[in-house]
């Protein structure tokens, strides 16, 4: 992907592009080109050249570029229900101890829950925020 010497760097993509387009070739295999260029391409140069000089219709035919918006979607949803699970425990814990204890002192101690990103171990604190006889108990158990 180096550019020929005197070009500058949209004129290279560009023409790298263009030879792809040009090979004889039916228009699934010319999408997959095309796709495989600028993920190569985004490597050394700037993905949003690519972005840019190719179409995003060209592109979504391509079966890789299925693929990969496949699995980002499948991603994006499980992330999202693991935040979304993770959030809601927190909530809960704080609720719970909210109900249990000072609500001042709760919101004091909050963001320390809130950073915990290991939804088990918010599951594990949600048990103990019902348990505990006082909120220093409870603080204390964090920091295990």
């Amino acid at each position: 992907m180096k550019p020929k010497a005197g070009m500058d760097t949209e004129q290279w993509v560009q023409n790298c592009i263009d030879t792809a387009i040009a090979v004889s070739t039916d228009q699934q295999m010319q999408s997959d080109l095309l796709c495989a260029l600028s993920l190569f391409g985004s490597i050394v140069h700037d993905a949003e050249l690519f972005k840019r000089l190719i179409s995003e219709k060209i592109m979504q035919e391509s079966k890789y570029y299925q693929l990969l918006r496949e699995q980002f979607i499948a991603q994006g949803i499980a992330q999202g229900i693991e935040q979304g699970a993770r959030n809601t425990t927190i909530r809960h814990i704080l609720a719970l101890l909210e109900s249990r204890f000072s609500e001042d002192a709760v919101r004091n101690m909050s963001a320390k829950v809130e950073s915990i990103e290991d939804l088990q171990r918010l599951d594990e604190l949600l048990i103990t925020a019902s348990k505990v006889h006082n909120l220093d108990t409870f603080i204390n158990m964090l920091d295990v």
